[in-house]
């Protein structure tokens, strides 16, 4: 047919190898014009090739009645919402535990995974993967108490992240020293700002509006949560991702483990929402706004699709974008 109609097959590109199927392999045809696996030392490659060796096997371990157990779950527990919002970003698709779910329901699933060319992963979804990777809670043993398969997905997106900075040379740098926030009067908070920094000098009239009005919003919002709302969140044992990616977010910038029970801990506090309310934004430290903006930069962590699962996490919400961004004001980030 070729023949005779004439037509030229185009000269195959290069073959870029499969994920994990065998990472000595792997990393003995790495190289190009990076050349980041020249520079790493015997301890450090091995320490790759474990950390890829593992997520191989823990892929391998995951059989189709772990991924009918994910699919059946309509409301599932944060750890595996998270694990999957992860999965689907390298992926390239929407976050969302319906899409989540969808995913789960191919028959190419695993496949998708697996098949997975590291080697060819973008600095989009190396940077929307890191940002997950960042968050303590997205932590492999903490995501085994939920599921083990997402153990081994986490596992996986954890080893992608640490391949592409080898191959890519990027070093992260160390975290630097950390400070602490509330909204009773952000006008007169912001009247009190400048400082050293006097990030809040450079500000024009309609910025320095807009960042009043997103203090505004989120200490209206704070003061909208009532007790009834909290006792609700307090009672739920398995709370919907939404809900508890929210909360994982206050807990981190207040100092606390992100996990349900510390969460649910914190709701039964009855200071929980005057050390919101009255958390100091201008002694925020650089470590509390970091693990603050990894959630911030989470694409699901919008207040608008947290609203669908809870009001009160809303506002919560809105009260974390509202501290980032006077953070970042502040110190002209």
């Amino acid at each position: 047919y070729q023949v005779l109609h004439k037509i030229v097959e185009p000269p195959s590109p290069e073959p870029q190898s499969a994920p994990f199927d065998d990472p000595e392999e792997e990393l003995a045809d790495m190289g190009g014009p990076e050349g980041g696996f020249d520079d790493l030392d015997e301890e450090e490659r091995r320490e790759l090739e474990k950390a890829l060796e593992k997520a191989a096997k823990g892929l391998n371990s995951i059989s189709k009645a772990d991924i009918s157990e994910l699919k059946a779950l309509v409301s599932p527990p944060p750890a595996v919402g998270l694990t999957m919002a992860a999965v689907c970003a390298v992926l390239g698709l929407s976050t969302d535990w319906a899409t989540a779910r969808k995913l789960l329901g191919s028959s190419d699933f695993l496949r998708s995974v697996i098949g997975f060319d590291k080697d060819k992963m973008t600095q989009r979804q190396y940077k929307a993967l890191r940002s997950y990777c960042k968050l303590a809670e997205f932590d492999p043993a903490h995501i085994a108490r939920s599921s083990r398969a997402c153990q081994s997905l986490c596992e996986w997106c954890h080893a992608l992240v640490k391949y592409y900075q080898v191959l890519h040379k990027i070093v992260e740098p160390p975290s630097p020293e950390p400070q602490s926030a509330p909204f009773d009067d952000p006008e007169e908070e912001l009247a009190d700002m400048g400082g050293p920094e006097g990030g809040f000098d450079d500000l024009d009239e309609e910025e320095r509006r807009e960042l009043e009005k997103a203090l505004e919003k989120a200490a209206k919002g704070l003061n909208s949560i009532s007790k009834a709302d909290i006792s609700e969140l307090k009672a739920l044992v398995s709370p919907p991702p939404a809900v508890g990616l929210t909360m994982a977010a206050v807990c981190a910038v207040l100092g606390l483990s992100t996990d349900w029970a510390t969460a649910r801990k914190l709701l039964g506090s009855s200071d929980f929402l005057r050390s919101v309310i009255g958390f100091d934004k201008d002694k925020m430290t650089q470590r509390q706004y970091k693990a603050l903006r990894s959630y911030c930069k989470l694409a699901e962590f919008d207040p608008a699709h947290i609203a669908r699962s809870s009001r009160a996490c809303q506002s919560l919400c809105e009260w974390c974008h509202a501290l980032v961004k006077y953070y970042q004001v502040l110190h002209k980030i």
